[in-house]
């Protein structure tokens, strides 16, 4: 396969996902980038390239000038093989889609990630979603973003920010103006973290997709919804899924969903919200004519509340109900 690439001037997409070439696979692989000018998206997740492969498809990434999607997920790759991997973004200019989700990279590639992203024109999908970066990586990722204007969708999921991870990237982002999807569910940002982020839509104006599920975020982290999303008129999807979201939390999304008229899907499912919070639910949503998409199931919500939530969302004919 890594010969053909030296000469096939038509192919433009290589699939070897979840074959196991392993790192001598992905070396010849590798070789192969450096002359091919046609390969447009290469696929080698779950094939445990190790650091051995991703220092490799790094060197040939400083030269090659055609690829624009690579993924590399699930392939055992450390900050030995990260770092390279993360410098040679700062070379290339043609990749636009990057996954590295499902590895170990942790703080010291991201801060090579964050220097790339300083003078990266090219990338607008980063996917980073279970690593092994925290807060320390987190900090240098978010004050690239502050200077960073073409990444689009930043999955930074499944890591281990912390609420000051969270609060970080919250305050970059104030000055951010292209990011539209934030991916930070599974990082235990807690209510002082969901807080920071929460407050970001009064100020961010392009963020149109924001994942903080699973992230032990209770009551008190959802407060500021209600004041945030009154203001905002871009975000369109929120997940706030599996989290310790409780009657008082519900009251203050009960308030979006009567101020806010942009917020098309809400994703509630898997908290402790019981009746009290299901009737403010229902009482507000009969104010609302956006929303396409709530789902609220495994909750607290007794019978009758239930049915009292469901009658208020058939009135929206447009409404896809899960529960």
């Amino acid at each position: 396969m890594a010969q053909l690439l030296h000469t096939n001037l038509n192919l433009n997409t290589l699939n070897l996902g979840e074959n196991e070439i392993g790192g001598e696979g992905a070396v010849a692989i590798s070789s192969s980038l450096e002359l091919n000018s046609a390969l447009t998206c290469l696929h080698l997740g779950a094939n445990r390239i190790g650091d051995v492969g991703a220092i490799s498809i790094a060197k040939s990434l400083q030269t090659n000038s055609s690829l624009t999607v690579i993924h590399l997920y699930e392939n055992d790759i450390g900050d030995e093989g990260g770092i390279p991997i993360s410098k040679a973004l700062a070379f290339n200019g043609s990749l636009t889609t990057l996954h590295l989700n499902g590895n170990k990279i942790g703080d010291d590639s991201a801060q090579y990630i964050a220097k790339s992203l300083e003078s990266n024109s090219s990338l607008t999908i980063i996917d980073l979603f279970g690593n092994n970066i925290t807060h320390k990586g987190a900090i240098s990722i978010a004050k690239s973003l502050e200077s960073n204007s073409t990444l689009t969708s930043l999955v930074f999921g499944g890591n281990k920010l912390g609420p000051e991870g969270a609060i970080t990237i919250a305050t970059s982002l104030k000055y951010n103006t292209t990011l539209q999807n934030l991916q930070l569910s599974m990082n235990n940002i807690g209510d002082e973290g969901a807080k920071a982020i929460l407050s970001l839509l009064c100020f961010n104006s392009t963020i149109k997709t924001l994942n903080l599920g699973y992230n032990e975020i209770g009551d008190e982290g959802v407060k500021s919804i209600s004041e945030s999303m009154q203001f905002n008129t871009t975000c369109t999807t929120l997940f706030l899924e599996s989290n310790n979201i409780g009657n008082e939390g519900a009251q203050s999304i009960a308030k979006i969903l009567i101020s806010n008229s942009t917020l098309r899907n809400l994703y509630i499912f898997d908290n402790k919200i019981g009746e009290e919070g299901g009737q403010y639910l229902a009482k507000s949503i009969q104010f609302n004519s956006t929303i396409t998409s709530l789902l609220f199931s495994n909750n607290n919500i007794g019978t009758i509340s239930q049915e009292t939530l469901v009658q208020k969302l058939l009135l929206n004919k447009e409404l896809h109900l899960a529960n």
